[in-house]
């Protein structure tokens, strides 16, 4: 049977995503979305969609950070393939043509067999794969694809870019026909399933003929956050009384480590916790939603800023509001027109913070607000401001662009320490990876190659259950090479180290047989990057990994 690239792997995630976008947002478990409405159609299974433009439903997946942002062409190809080769969207008669000049407001009608939004994603995937059957195209192999989550993230953010992990694991061919074939053989099509809603005899054949799939679990691709049900995700300690943290009134809370220790994914789950409570969410990722056109001029940003914390609560922008500019009209835009328009607590996560310090004014003026705002709470008579909780993360690799051996904010807030695994995190890890085969001595070796690390450690464990015939020997020989699977990290901690000018102070470190003292702001710098750990007021090498790599390259240069 010919394999096809038509309406394949990618095609499909597409729809399956903006589908499950749309059914959170209905149950309001993503936050507004400005001119979009998803609604059911009075008592059926019908959900009506009302986006002023495309842009409207780009956002809903750039808030919904369960998943990747879906681009423009990739809503427009998930619409397509919805209606035209699944037959279950239909188009408002009324929607303008593309050609049209002006507003292009969409109305779109997807009939679905039943509101459950699990039992509709698996009925989703077996319409599509039954189509590629209609059309003599191999089914794709749903053990590949994301499962429904349990629980969504309430509010909008992204992934941290991720990092190579090599070509996407395949799956036997065989195995996904036969599987295709036992459902086909053991239920009505899901051509049927969609035209009429689906009873419970029904639902439970669904769930039977893809037990297969929900007991196969893909891991998380390392390098992204982890999503709040992901059985991948390991605790911090002391994680709940972290989380709880958000309840103090007027709290500031500091997430500080170097890039891809976990950051964003204790963020989802401290913006969930906060839903659970009740409390309205702001999600800003700076290095997302800013240019530097706004970040030239204080009173833009600002404005901006303003702005957009507004609209994410569906507040009507307050233009009044702002008298004379700067900091102050940002604080009093901040109590009269959106404090006190809430009559909940306002959790307002800043992340990645550390995009603007290559921009010292308005970082500096910025990051005081900030501070301002957490003192601001203290103060008899000023109590609207312990409304505000603050949760803010950066990553500390940018500190190579400070002039300051201290902490951007300080000792101020409450600090959340994201700590390296241990080794009974990582042999638990590795057996929910199906890893069992790796002894005490072979994670032991793993531990001196890479730390505890998690996203090394994630690398070295997902790679491993990828390839089945990969031993750890063979992924560590590698692993500071060019062709081993840490390459980009290591590159681009190769490259920070060159633009930072901190090269002379990295020899000092690789020619010392253990620990060496630094000048203070390069050993700051380098703590940063994660490329050392300091003893004392003396630093060493954080993990064989960085030896191997550094010295190679240095010896290439002499």
């Amino acid at each position: 049977m010919p394999r096809g690239s038509h309406h394949a792997d990618a095609s499909h995630r597409n729809a399956k995503r903006l589908l499950k976008a749309l059914l959170d947002y209905q149950s309001k478990k993503i936050e507004r979305v400005q001119g979009l409405q998803v609604r059911w159609k009075d008592d059926t299974s019908y959900l009506i969609v009302e986006a002023s433009s495309t842009q409207s439903l780009i956002d809903l997946t750039s808030r919904d950070f369960h998943e990747d942002l879906l681009s423009k062409y990739q809503i427009n190809n998930a619409i397509d393939n919805m209606r035209d080769f699944l037959g279950i969207l239909q188009e408002d008669p009324q929607n303008p043509p593309s050609y049209k000049k002006g507003p292009k407001k969409q109305i779109y009608t997807i009939k679905l067999p039943l509101r459950e939004k699990r039992e509709i994603l698996i009925c989703f995937d077996k319409l599509w794969n039954d189509k590629r059957l209609d059309k003599n195209l191999d089914p794709i192999n749903l053990a590949q694809t994301s499962l429904p989550s349990h629980s969504q993230p309430p509010s909008d953010s992204h992934q941290d870019s991720s990092e190579d992990t090599g070509d996407t694991d395949s799956s036997d061919a065989t195995e996904a026909s036969a599987s295709h074939e036992q459902q086909s053989s053991s239920s009505s099509s899901l051509q049927n399933l969609f035209r009429n809603r689906v009873g419970e005899s029904e639902r439970s054949k669904i769930h039977k003929l893809n037990s297969n799939h929900l007991q196969t679990l893909k891991p998380d691709t390392p390098g992204r956050p982890m999503a709040l049900d992901s059985p991948f995700y390991v605790t911090l300690p002391n994680e709940e009384r972290s989380l709880e943290e958000i309840i103090e009134p007027g709290v500031l809370i500091r997430i500080r480590a170097s890039r891809r220790m976990g950051k964003t994914s204790l963020i989802y789950r401290i913006l969930a916790y906060a839903h659970t409570k009740g409390y309205r969410t702001v999600y800003l990722n700076l290095k997302q939603q800013t240019d530097a056109r706004i970040l030239t001029d204080l009173d833009q940003f600002l404005q901006w800023f303003c702005s957009f914390v507004s609209e994410s609560l569906e507040l009507t922008p307050q233009p009044d509001c702002w008298s004379d500019g700067g900091k102050h009209s940002c604080t009093k835009y901040l109590q009269e027109c959106v404090l006190k328009q809430l009559n909940t607590p306002l959790v307002l996560v800043l992340d990645e913070v550390d995009c603007i310090f290559e921009y010292p004014q308005i970082f500096k003026d910025f990051s005081s607000l900030l501070r301002g705002w957490y003192e601001m709470a203290k103060n008899p008579g000023m109590e609207i401001w312990e409304q505000l909780r603050l949760v803010i993360a950066h990553s500390t690799d940018n500190y190579i662009k400070l002039d300051s051996t201290q902490s951007p904010f300080g000792n101020v807030g409450q600090p959340i320490k994201l700590p390296l695994w241990s080794r009974q995190q990582i042999q638990d890890l590795a057996q929910g990876y199906n890893l069992e085969w790796l002894a005490s001595e072979e994670i032991d070796r793993l531990m001196a190659m890479v730390g505890g690390h998690p996203y090394l450690i994630q690398m070295a464990l997902y790679h491993l259950w990828k390839d089945k015939e990969m031993t750890l020997e063979q992924l560590l020989n590698l692993a500071p090479t060019s062709q081993g699977i840490y390459r980009n990290h290591l590159r681009q901690l190769w490259n920070g180290v060159q633009e930072s000018l901190l090269l002379e102070a990295l020899k000092q470190v690789l020619k010392s047989e253990g620990n060496v003292k630094l000048d203070q702001e390069q050993g700051f710098k380098l703590e940063g990057m994660g490329l050392v750990q300091f003893q004392g007021n003396q630093v060493r090498l954080s993990c064989e990994l960085y030896q191997h790599y550094f010295l190679e390259w240095l010896m290439a240069k002499i």
